[in-house]
């Protein structure tokens, strides 16, 4: 029975709440605006004190040697900026001298300290002075040491700037005067119970200290608490909303109780727009105890760039009231707007949950303030800000009413003392964040983003000497612009749109998937799909629940020889009449599949959790991808081919696994069918009715039955399928050995046939000790169990240096146990079944011989007690060779290495052979250039998860072990299923002259072969994409980028001198070294390039990552390739003009990184948003 039960009880529902939640921003203003707009009264008394407080603040600021003067001087938007934020966030925290310097010479190289206007503040020149000096003397030994001693005591001091103390005591100790105080006790994000029992220890610790100090009077006392609930549960989050209620409640209870006790104010922060449907639930509950009655010290903050803010301060002065309580609210800005977006992106939310324009939200703070000034019988209002005009706005409007301001430690204290000498004397208390440094660090740089935006009232104040910038009236500005800033979520510049998501907070979007899941569908049945005929009546195969064996969710009819022979007959014949479609109207079926794909997503949701096992966000993702793939290859096949196309291939096998049934299955058949190759799709025989399904939605939107068949079954059916002459290539996801197996079969007929493979990986993740360790541990989460590690670019092989190995092992290790095992169909299931019970067997036999070994396993109990379900599990090997090979599920081995074992461990990993996905975590770019260079994969990862690789933005294969290419979502796969065809056919960008030019075409002289081959020989090097680099699209917050790289040594065998000097140059053009046949003439091309060419006795046995072969010498070459062991190597033969197809020789490499990984989007938050952009980071070479 599908679980139905994460859809909440009316009763617990807030719709009113949910319906502004991803509402358009425009609508959202009109609603607020009449209530932010100010009276001619309230605008002259702000317009009349405004210009003379901002001229004496900014002359303070400027002439001040604080951080913000700092950031001014150094914009974040520069690399100067982006330098100074990742040294405040990585440098105290690192343990050993060697990271520290590492990277203190990586980040004062990035940037010129010399470029920028003079500051008025002496502080900042002697610092950029003192920058500019380090940046030689971090390359001397003797100046290693002083440059690290002082920029480590510089970033201290600038955490010092904005946290009050490493301990309750001492923040007292340290309060500033006149000013009431709220402190933080830097509670962050627990990752573990641990942490959440830690960081509750400290808030009680702190409330008991504060208990003695006596004088406490509610809401108005001198000292108080600020929680964040993320600190004092693991999981807090939505999809676990059962577990958070059961376990962080009370918790929280107990707290405020102390608080209630001692007469402290007590308020929640706000904190990420998902968590906040979390927070009101707590929050009400809070307000029903009836032992917190008579206390008006209980609050909550409300973050006004959120859409919903007006109606969250409606809805706590409805709940208030219905309580009788009187509550606290305090009313902030907002402080995680970058990563709200970058969010809502990933997701493919329908909107942001916050507004896209700086003005928007400070009109929305206004709006807020005027509500919550109104009511004052049931609320106390607290106005978070650093803005004049919004200061000066909110104590205008409130007349006689009592209210007080509040501003973060070390940021606003100077304004608050100015506003006082102007006469506006209202109460502030500052936000006091209290904690040992090394904890500080997120808040630090969220402190330092927030003061460095471009946006920010703080860095208006001291970029612009004009007053009006900085106390712009947003109402003003919102009525002259109110669209949003920043294009919807699912919007890519140039680019099709991608597939919605669902925002898993979102009620009124859990409760119709509830309803749609509710029901429990009637068993399918999946047989072959042919264009005409019957299928033979054939074996009946039960295909049962892998979360529930004993349920079947339906069966398979297998298809038969005659069947396979039918449709390739059928498919033979309509070659012609698909092929001879125009381009654009098979894309239009591929953009009416896609979008009915899409819109099946309440009947594909099921299917993939019953019969595959996903979770409900995979199954999702995976729902997402295929109709992405469909949209994607559409564009591509439009743009590159828009009047004539290539020649098809002709019929095309794909052969997909059981572990993306929809997403590979449907892109495999999208990418063959666009280009005009009629399909015949054998799926895996454990997941039949998931692709059964996807080509039913692909007939229905116009794909003739002839040009896509479906033939289920085992591997008789794809062994069959690959024998038939009539299959001109095929297009595989599976095993190494299947691949190898279908690479033979091939071979063994016309050795034109493409075989387009994507194998397993032994993917690893390499870590030093400049990474934060708590992201490490969430991306390791991610990429090593989500699917329970059944996905070819999970994480394998974790490689920590030895100065954080032990912390983040323990972190992991605690992490682990947080994961919820069970049924997919739970909104609360982190981890489902494997796929079958031989798999199960094979990962526990794997599990079993490591610790035979000795190495150290380590698993939490399983909750489960039926199904094909298994905890995820930990080894700690003693060096690589202990990993027998790719082990398919949730087990991840953990390798520890110090710093001088760094090159060593990454020729180990790359001599392993597979090369399909790698990850790096650091904030030093040197280690991440010295680890991509060392260990050749075909998608990278930096400081990010390395799965879920997305259409288009990250082009997703590998190479060597791990597959042929090209890559599935990327641009070359097309070309691939077509004839005599090379995207390299025009001038690349202008690539530096390649040494070997000159010798090459003096040996075609010298034999006589000048006329043809040298516009041939020229011609390639100038057609080499080799230079490229190109920009793919990407969400806010990340970079992805396409390069080309040689495949390594390409053999070439010719029958010629002519056709070989060709080969040799087309892969010396490509970036790679030559073997050739030791023959007389081959001597001499060898000896005239020595540094590229080798010479072979026998090419069979010879190390090759490719072949060129002129189809006539040595005819029976492809089978031996084929018979080789090792990668897929398919020979290279020219096309009907004679020239080699150069993208055959080149290898794609994807980089994927995350540029908000130190603390947030220093790109997006530097710039700001004044007009609509374009999504960042088009499609274009750089």
């Amino acid at each position: 029975m599908m679980s139905a039960e994460f859809a909440l009880p009316d009763a617990d529902r807030e719709p009113v709440l949910d319906a502004v939640r991803h509402a358009d921003e425009v609508q959202v203003l009109r609603e607020l605006l009449p209530l932010a707009r100010l009276s001619g009264e309230e605008n002259n008394f702000v317009q009349g004190r405004g210009e003379l407080i901002l001229d004496a603040l900014r002359n303070s600021r400027r002439h001040g040697g604080g951080a913000d003067a700092l950031f001014a001087a150094f914009p974040l938007a520069s690399p100067a900026g982006r330098a100074l934020l990742t040294l405040a966030e990585a440098l105290i925290r690192i343990p050993d001298i060697q990271t520290m310097d590492r990277l203190i010479r990586d980040q004062l190289h990035a940037a010129d300290w010399q470029q920028g206007e003079r500051s008025p503040s002496l502080l900042v020149n002697l610092a950029r002075r003192g920058l500019i000096a380090a940046e030689s003397w971090s390359e001397s030994r003797p100046g290693e040491a002083l440059v690290r001693f002082a920029l480590r005591r510089a970033m201290r001091h600038m955490g010092e700037h904005f946290v009050i103390g490493e301990d309750i005591a001492t923040a007292l100790a340290q309060r500033v005067p006149g000013f009431s105080h709220s402190f933080d006790m830097l509670g962050e994000a627990a990752l573990t119970e641990e942490d959440a029992e830690r960081y509750s220890e400290g808030y009680a610790k702190a409330l008991m200290v504060l208990a003695e100090q006596g004088g406490a009077i509610g809401a108005r006392s001198p000292c108080g608490i600020s929680v964040k609930l993320s600190a004092l549960h693991p999981r807090f989050e939505r999809r676990q909303r059962e577990r958070v209620m059961r376990e962080l409640y009370p918790r929280l209870l107990a707290l405020a109780t102390m608080a209630r006790e001692a007469e402290l104010p007590f308020t929640i922060d706000a904190e990420e727009s998902e968590r906040v449907p979390l927070t009101l639930a707590l929050f009400k509950r809070l307000l029903a105890e009836p032992g917190l009655e008579g206390w008006d010290g209980l609050g909550l903050a409300v973050q006004a760039y959120l859409k919903q803010a007006p109606r969250q301060i409606d809805w706590l002065i409805a709940q208030a009231a219905a309580h009788r309580r009187h509550i606290t609210v305090r009313l902030v800005k907002g402080a995680y707007w970058d990563s709200e977006i970058k969010r809502a992106q990933l997701e493919g939310w329908p909107d942001y949950a916050v507004f896209t324009r700086k003005y928007h939200a400070d009109a929305s703070f206004l709006a807020c303030a005027r509500k919550m000034l109104r009511a004052d019988d049931t609320l106390y209002p607290a106005f978070a800000t650093h803005n004049v005009f919004s200061a000066l706005a909110v104590h205008a409007m409130a007349g006689g009413r009592e209210f007080e301001f509040q501003c973060l430690f070390g940021m606003g204290e100077e304004m608050y003392r100015l506003l006082r000498g102007h006469g506006i004397d209202r109460p502030c208390r500052l936000y006091a964040p209290v904690g040992r440094h090394a904890a500080l660090l997120p808040y630090l740089v969220r402190r330092l983003m927030e003061n460095g935006a471009n946006q920010s009232f703080v860095h208006l104040l001291l970029a612009s000497g004009d007053s009006d910038t900085a106390t712009l009236d947003p109402v003003a500005a919102s009525v002259q612009q109110p669209a949003r800033g920043i294009a919807l979520p699912i919007a890519r510049h140039a680019h099709p749109p991608v597939t919605p998501g669902i925002d898993w907070s979102d009620e009124t979007a859990l409760a119709a998937l509830a309803r749609a899941l509710a029901t429990q569908p009637a068993p399918q049945h999946a047989m072959p799909m042919l264009a005409s005929g019957t299928p033979e009546p054939g074996p009946v195969l039960f295909i049962a629940n892998p979360a529930s064996p004993s349920q079947a969710v339906g069966t398979m009819q297998t298809a038969s020889p005659a069947d396979i022979a039918a449709a390739c007959q059928t498919a033979t014949s309509f070659a012609p009449l698909w092929s001879a479609l125009p381009t654009a109207e098979r894309a239009s079926v591929l953009e009416c599949a896609a979008d009915l794909i899409a819109a099946q997503r309440d009947a594909l949701l099921p299917l993939l959790c019953r019969e595959a096992g996903k979770t409900l966000p995979a199954a999702l993702g995976e729902i997402r991808e295929a109709a992405d793939f469909c949209r994607y290859y559409a564009r591509e096949a439009r743009r590159q081919w828009p009047e004539r196309m290539p020649s098809a291939l002709g019929p095309v096998a794909a052969i997909s696994p059981w572990n993306f049934p929809l997403a590979i299955f449907v892109g495999q058949i999208a990418a063959a069918l666009v280009v005009g190759n009629p399909v015949l799709a054998k799926p895996a025989e454990e997941t039949p009715l998931t692709a059964a399904l996807a080509v039913r939605l692909l007939w229905q939107a116009g794909v003739p039955h002839a040009a896509l068949q479906l033939l289920p079954g085992g591997p008789e059916v794809g062994e069959a399928l690959t024998r038939h002459p009539a299959i001109r290539g095929v297009l595989f996801t599976g095993s190494l050995p299947a691949a190898q197996a279908i690479h033979r079969t091939l071979a063994a007929g016309d050795a034109r046939r493409p075989l387009i493979a994507e194998t397993g990986g032994m993917n690893a993740m390499l870590v030093d000790s400049s990474a934060l360790p708590e992201q490490v541990v969430q991306d390791v989460l991610d990429s090593a169990f989500d699917s329970a590690g059944q996905r070819c670019s999970a994480l394998r092989v974790l490689c920590l240096p030895a100065a954080t190995a032990e912390r983040i092992t323990h972190l992991l290790r605690a992490a682990m146990r947080e994961l919820q095992v069970g049924d997919p169909c739970r909104l609360d299931t982190d981890v489902g079944p494997l796929i079958s019970a031989d798999a199960l067997s094979r990962v526990s036999a794997a599990l079993r011989g490591f610790i035979e070994q000795g190495q150290p396993v380590h698993q939490a109990p399983l909750q489960v007690e039926q199904g094909h379900f298994m905890a995820p599990a930990l080894v700690e090997i003693s060096h690589l060779a202990r990993l027998p090979g790719e082990i398919f599920g949730p087990v991840l081995a953990v390798l520890r290495y110090r710093h001088e074992e760094l090159p060593g461990l990454l020729a180990e990993l790359n001599a392993r052979q597979y090369g399909l996905t790698l990850a790096v975590a650091s904030r030093c770019p040197s280690f991440v250039e010295q680890v991509a260079a060392a260990v050749r994969v075909g998608n990278v990862y930096v400081n990010r998860n390395q799965i879920g690789a997305v259409v288009g933005h990250q082009p997703f294969g590998g190479e060597r072990l791990s597959g042929t290419g090209p890559k599935a979502g990327g641009p070359w796969l097309l070309w691939r299923l077509l004839r005599n065809a090379d995207p390299c056919g025009e001038p690349a960008n202008p690539t530096a002259a390649h040494p070997a030019q000159p010798t090459l075409l003096r040996l075609a002289r010298e034999r006589g072969q000048d006329a043809p081959l040298h516009p041939a020989i020229t011609s390639l090097f100038q057609r080499s994409p080799l230079a490229q680099r190109r920009e793919l699209p990407a969400v806010v917050g990340e970079r992805n980028v396409l390069a080309y790289r040689g495949r390594g040594v390409v053999g070439c065998v010719a029958r010629t001198i002519r056709e070989t000097l060709l080969q040799t140059a087309t892969a010396l053009a490509t970036g790679n070294r030559v073997c050739l046949p030791d023959t007389a003439d081959n001597v001499a091309i060898q000896a005239a390039l020595p540094e590229y060419v080798v010479l072979s006795a026998n090419l069979d046995e010879a190390p090759l990552d490719a072949l060129l072969w002129d189809g006539i010498a040595e005819p029976d070459l492809p089978r031996r390739l084929a018979a080789r062991a090792g990668p897929i190597i398919q020979p290279v033969l020219p096309d009907a003009e004679g020239d080699y197809p150069l993208f055959r020789l080149l290898t794609e490499c994807v980089t994927a990184i995350n540029t908000a990984a130190a603390g947030g989007d220093a790109e997006l938050m530097g710039k700001g948003v004044t007009a609509p952009p374009e999504p960042p980071h088009g499609d274009r070479a750089v």
